[in-house]
């Protein structure tokens, strides 16, 4: 009894800490805790149950957050300890760092039919319920303070099967059931993305019938995406025979937790883009001719390489890579500069909870076209993808993104999923990504498996170690040097089969930003199919056309007919040095044509520089269709 007065009397005191030193709550995980009491908690509260969990918060009765500490619930005076809360300090002990909301909306007895709009549940002695209305309103409350990352539920010992045959019993349940998961994330479409995680029951009375409901949780988790069960094995009762006991409901938390985990950890396996990408940026402080360097290699199964051309409505004409039509410029660029001298890319981001799922909106390429037509700065890029995101309009199924926008004077490296997004501004030096997430606030999202991981690790420090050994030896990073890394398929010392340059890389591309006149100068070197199966060749924003065998992709089945050939050792092919030879020597020869349209452009020979520009990459573009087909 002194043992337990004690811890009582340090519980108050922590609690009482916390609540004097409560943080803004923002950018919190939340999570629902949704159906009868079962879910509410009935656990006997001990002493420990009264010390807060840090980080972890509660949105109370009066829908204000507080420390979370147990009864959880409070629909009745019998609430005690919940599996909630148990989840919520699983979730802790892996984000440390994070701040977690518990949203309680669980109604002790509440049959599912009242978990719809303008139901009612009434029960003797106390005033009538709404629990769905109720409900859709405190998440409502709670999403201003963050992004959710489970609901919970758990409910049906008021739907017991009765009188009613068991399989009609099972396919109504069933109905409401997923209706009712329907219903919530429509209604609130921050929670669409959310695991939706349904608790079985078990039975400790007589004649209570629930393995119908327990049948109709199964089909449901065949039926609708994103959704689990958890096991109800082993779970003991209360003296009351009806509510789990307290070691149970932390037993049932942490089995709700693990089934979370497990979940996030598959979602890399359904239905993720089939794409990787490694890329990098770097300022004309380590260029030294005042220009600035975006770059990317894409790892994709698509074939249908394209230079593309913005179309005439665009408010800036750009230049770019991508997919399209053969026979069409205006395709959807993964990659691409503009005349304003905003440049950008994008990658995939990791695998995620918060993710747009089968979401029909806007795919990447679709918004990098839209950005690269109206966008004339990374300011302004940002500001197009935040309200994109708002709008509820991304679609990259069940992984986030990652945007790379760079003008003349700065950069951003925006990491985002379905709803949330974050940046980190640049402005010397040089910066990399691959495909997993670096910005504050994005871990507590991804669900990559340890092998994508380690790959995006891999890759990345190849960029890194390759782009400090040129700087440290020539003190500078040329478009040469990119274009050079870009082909990058050995390292020493690592058992990861991942590389920047692998069998996955099916084009790459050098954007080069003029920071003197971006809207003749700025240049996409660009490779038409996989880097060491072809040459690059530059294309200048101020380009009118593209030689026709780019644009009728004969160029590009030329670089995946030799790719194939090669086998597996398609991506790790020797390039042949008369290949090289030119590719060099056509750089060399594009650079002095820069030169001399600069000096033309410099007295104010606009258009005699544009046709300088096109004739030198015209005549580059034919000695390189002679030497490749």
């Amino acid at each position: 009894m002194r043992i337990k007065c004690f811890l009582l009397s340090v519980a108050l005191f922590l609690a009482a800490m916390v609540y004097a030193e409560t943080p803004v709550l923002k950018d919190m995980m939340l999570i629902v805790l949704a159906g009868q009491s079962n879910m509410a908690g009935r656990g006997i509260v001990e002493p420990e149950d009264k010390i807060p969990i840090p980080n972890v918060y509660t949105l109370d009765k009066e829908n204000k957050w507080i420390p979370s500490i147990e009864p959880t619930h409070f629909d009745r005076v019998t609430a005690g300890t919940c599996l909630g809360r148990t989840f919520a300090r699983k979730l802790h002990e892996k984000y440390p760092d994070r701040l977690i909301g518990i949203i309680p909306c669980a109604v002790g007895g509440s049959p599912i039919e009242t978990w719809k709009p303008g139901a009612v549940f009434k029960k003797k002695g106390y005033q009538d319920e709404h629990p769905y209305d109720d409900a859709i309103k405190r998440i409502n409350i709670a999403k201003e303070n963050g992004r959710f990352v489970a609901v919970l539920w758990h409910q049906g010992c008021s739907n017991a099967q009765g009188k009613r045959e068991f399989d009609v019993a099972k396919e109504n349940y069933r109905k409401k059931l997923e209706a009712l998961i329907a219903r919530f994330r429509n209604d609130v479409p921050e929670l669409a993305n959310a695991p939706f995680i349904m608790g079985k029951l078990r039975s400790f009375r007589k004649g209570m019938k629930i393995d119908h409901v327990n049948q109709a949780i199964d089909e449901v988790v065949k039926n609708v995406k994103n959704t689990a069960s958890v096991s109800e094995e082993g779970l003991e009762p209360n003296e009351d025979k009806l509510h789990y006991n307290r070691a149970s409901l932390i037993m049932f938390g942490e089995r709700y937790y693990k089934v979370f985990d497990e979940l996030c950890s598959k979602g890399e396996a359904k239905n993720g883009p089939d794409h990787e990408c490694t890329s990098w940026l770097a300022f004309s402080d380590l260029t030294k001719n005042n220009t600035n360097l975006l770059h990317k290699n894409r790892d994709a199964k698509a074939r249908d390489i394209m230079v593309l051309i913005s179309p005439a409505s665009s408010k800036y004409k750009w230049v770019g890579l991508g997919g399209a039509d053969p026979g069409k410029t205006d395709g959807w660029p993964c990659m691409g500069v503009n005349e304003a001298g905003f440049a950008s890319v994008m990658n995939s981001g990791e695998k995620c909870t918060d993710n747009s799922g089968d979401q029909k909106g806007k795919t990447t390429p679709v918004i990098l076209k839209e950005i690269l037509s109206n966008c004339g700065n990374i300011d302004e890029a940002l500001e197009r993808l935040k309200l994109i995101a708002k709008n509820n309009e991304y679609s990259h199924k069940d992984a986030g993104s990652i945007f790379f926008f760079m003008d003349k004077d700065a950069a951003y490296i925006v990491e985002m999923t379905a709803h949330f997004i974050t940046s980190q501004r640049f402005d010397h030096g040089y910066a990399y990504r691959a495909n997993r997430w670096h910005n504050p606030g994005m871990a507590a999202y991804a669900c990559s498996t340890i092998k994508s991981y380690l790959g995006s690790s891999n890759r990345e420090y190849e960029v890194r170690t390759t782009m400090n050994d040129i700087l440290q030896n020539k003190g500078k990073f040329t478009v040469e040097d990119s274009l050079g890394m870009a082909r990058m398929y050995k390292m020493d010392d690592t058992p990861i089969d991942r590389r920047v340059c692998s069998k996955y890389t099916n084009s790459a591309c050098t954007l080069e930003i003029d920071r003197e006149y971006p809207a003749q100068l700025s240049t996409a070197y660009v490779t038409l199919g996989p880097p060491r199966n072809t040459i690059y060749v530059p294309v200048p924003i101020c380009a009118i056309s593209v030689h026709p065998k780019m644009l009728s992709q004969e160029w590009t089945k030329a670089t995946w007919k030799r790719f194939d050939e090669k086998g597996d050792k398609g991506g790790e092919a020797d390039i042949p040095q008369e290949w090289l030879n030119y590719e060099n020597k056509s750089i060399a020869e594009y650079r002095d044509a820069k030169d001399k349209a600069r000096a033309l452009l410099k007295a104010n020979k606009v258009k005699e520089a544009e046709a300088l520009m096109q004739d030198a990459v015209m005549k580059i573009w034919d000695g390189a269709t002679k030497l490749l087909m």
